[in-house]
């Protein structure tokens, strides 16, 4: 399910994102006013727990939501206890119904629509656990995922999407920590009508959006201080007061921490937790400090979590097919590549950013041709970089030489991945060492304030391009945003092969792209590199199904979709020919 509208999110320990893009922190323990209509009993709250008697900052373990349009009130928790995983569990209308329940397939409710969210890990082990819960009616959409924190038992993350045509926007005025949908973050923190209302001044100073000032304005206005106005359902074991802890001064010892990580967590956590945040991400600091760098990359995947990757816009793609696209070509028979060696060693380009976007990825492949590393005397590297960041690609060697070894870093908030595509062997340039390997690199926001973004691959090699050389291939650029219209306001850097995204689909959707990707129904997601027809769906009950030829190209590993047939009951079958992009 896409969500096509204004976009606010929040999660960790809690960073809120409002619909105006606004970053700051509400570290409050107890229940929470996260968005709230004025004029109707639209509402949705988030219950913020401490975590560890030790530490002062909060976690989201539940959250609730009154759309005021008569369906059932729901409610997701996430357990006490992370032994067993962090799958959710849910109530609707006060009675607790387990996440996995079929019951939650209609909820009672014939205009609620739910899909189950599950993301695994390279070793196949969850990674995270969830839900979408999309309202038919309104097109209102709520995503709530968990996840295993290092260090903090489950932890909820939660986007909530509202359409740009919901006729509340229309005619209602809504507040609360994820501020007002204006397109203006000026006007995002809002006084609670109990303190007469109005709005407050947005501190400019970046600290002052994650400690004192920010602390101030979350629990001053929008902590609930009375249990007749919680939407929560409670266990026997819980209680309203038992949760309400808004009365406590501002933690400061996290603060301390991010200005010197090394004198709090000492000199090898600080310096690795600063690698893994970079310099201007302070949520992922704050993240750090409480649990350490593995507890920042969760916070780092998590704000992925966040953004629709499933309709990124893609606005550059270049595969070296036009002989002037590069300085120098590499062509033997089907193969054809940017060619990088000792004498010509860097590609290099600066991609404009669309103005929305929250991430952008690169995707490309990587050619090892040669004897890399192999005379014992010189270790033969690549270097990226993206703006200021220098990210290493790692060693290649006898060692990494089979098929999907897998290798994967965070730098400066900056994720990358790198995948052996085929195993060993020669491509036809006479080595039986060469290999190819998919690189997906994943930037964040902090790296493309300025609008645009600096990005180089580099080789440095002991010997000539005889003996050993690097190709580059099916550079793949592509914009997402919180919502699924990512704005086109960005000029390709040279040329495009545009990807045509379908109109939203309101029921279940399934996606399959690329060599090839796949995203199940129920979200999961996985590869299929075969080479031959395949079934991508089909009824056992009647005459639909959808077929792809998966096509291998030149001598690879890698296929793509080259022809896609669909039949639906009684009428033509109707085939598309040629690469299909998605």
């Amino acid at each position: 399910m896409k969500c096509e509208g204004w976009v606010a999110s929040w999660s960790g320990d809690p960073h809120m994102r409002t619909f105006d893009g606004l970053k700051y922190d509400c570290q409050g323990e107890g229940e929470f006013h996260v968005l709230k209509s004025l004029d109707s009993k639209f509402e949705l709250q988030g219950r913020f727990v401490k975590f560890r008697d030790d530490k002062r900052p909060t976690v989201t373990k539940s959250v609730t939501l009154n759309t005021g349009d008569g369906h059932p009130i729901i409610q997701v928790n996430v357990p006490d206890d992370s032994s067993n995983g962090c799958m959710p569990y849910m109530y609707v209308a006060q009675s607790k119904v387990p996440l996995h329940s079929p019951e939650l397939e209609g909820i009672g409710d014939d205009n609620v629509q739910t899909e189950k969210i599950l993301k695994r890990n390279k070793n196949d082990s969850i990674n995270s656990w969830g839900y979408v819960i999309y309202y038919k009616d309104t097109k209102v959409q709520l995503t709530v995922q968990a996840k295993k924190s290092s260090t903090n038992g489950c932890v909820l993350a939660a986007k909530i999407c509202l359409p740009y045509d919901y006729e509340r926007l229309q005619n209602e005025q809504f507040v609360g920590l994820l501020g007002s949908p204006n397109d203006d973050k000026s006007d995002d923190w809002m006084q609670h009508t109990k303190n007469g209302g109005g709005h407050l001044p947005v501190p400019t100073n970046p600290k002052d959006l994650r400690y004192q000032p920010a602390y101030d304005f979350c629990v001053k206005n929008w902590c609930i201080t009375g249990e007749n106005d919680s939407l929560f359902t409670y266990a026997d074991h819980e209680s309203f007061l038992g949760y309400y802890n808004c009365g406590l001064p501002v933690d400061t010892k996290t603060e301390i921490c991010t200005e010197n990580p090394e004198a709090v967590l000492g000199t090898d956590l600080g310096m690795q937790l600063r690698t893994v945040c970079g310099p201007d991400n302070e949520a992922c600091m704050i993240d750090g400090c409480i649990g350490g760098p593995e507890e920042a990359k969760k916070f780092l995947e998590t704000q992925t979590d966040l953004v629709d990757e499933e309709c990124g816009k893609q606005y550059y793609y270049e595969d070296y097919d036009d002989p002037g696209s590069f300085s120098e070509i590499f062509q033997k028979d089907s193969l054809r590549f940017a060619h990088l060696h000792k004498g010509n060693p860097e590609l290099a380009m600066t991609f404009k950013v669309p103005s929305k976007a929250e991430m952008i990825k690169i995707e490309f492949l990587f050619y090892e041709l040669g004897g890399w590393e192999r005379d014992g005397s010189y270790d033969d590297e690549v270097w990226l970089h993206i703006g200021n960041t220098l990210l290493d690609m790692q060693r290649f060697g006898k060692d990494q030489d089979f098929l999907d070894r897998y290798w994967h870093g965070t730098v400066d908030g900056i994720s990358l991945t790198r995948q052996a595509m085929t195993n060993s062997g020669n491509l036809g340039l006479g080595s039986n060492t060469d290999q190819i390997h998919k690189v997906t690199i994943k930037i964040p926001q902090e790296h493309f304030k300025s609008g645009s973004i600096y990005f180089s691959i580099k080789v440095d090699m002991s010997g000539d391009k005889s003996n050993e050389s690097a190709g580059v291939d099916e550079i793949r650029v592509t914009a997402f945003g919180q919502s699924c219209d990512v704005p086109e306001d960005a000029k390709p850097a040279v040329r495009t092969a545009t990807l045509e995204l379908p109109e939203r689909c309101d029921e279940r959707s399934a996606v399959s792209w690329g060599d090839p990707h796949m995203i199940s129904w129920d979200n999961y997601k996985f590869d299929c590199q075969g080479a031959g027809e395949f079934t991508l769906v089909k009824s056992l009950d009647s005459n639909f199904e959808v077929q792809a030829r998966f096509t291998r190209f030149s001598d690879r590993q890698l296929t793509t979709t080259r022809s896609l047939a669909i039949r639906e009951g009684n009428h033509p079958i109707v085939q598309f020919d040629g690469y299909l992009p998605g």
